[in-house]
């Protein structure tokens, strides 16, 4: 697990479109994204879900998580321009 650079919260890092993408650790109620592991590389891949997704996903036993920006009390003051 990792470090949010800018509040020093865990982190889990996983590929989101092509993109290194920061997301909270812990499974939320408002979280919109699922995270697996490549089958043959092992890092993480996040898949965003529908609105209409996220219920069946929870039935299914899958945990949602949300960015981290969503939580991260430094975000606004680290954002890159």
């Amino acid at each position: 697990m990792s470090t949010c650079e800018a509040c020093r919260e865990p982190i889990i890092v996983a590929l989101l479109a092509g993109k290194a993408t920061p997301f909270d650790p812990t499974d939320e109620p408002t979280g919109d994204h699922t995270i697996t592991r490549h089958p043959t590389k092992g890092h993480a891949i996040a898949v965003k879900l529908r609105p209409n997704q996220k219920p069946g996903a929870r039935r299914a036993g899958q945990r949602l998580y949300q960015l981290h920006r969503r939580s991260c009390t430094k975000a606004l003051s680290n954002r890159r321009r």
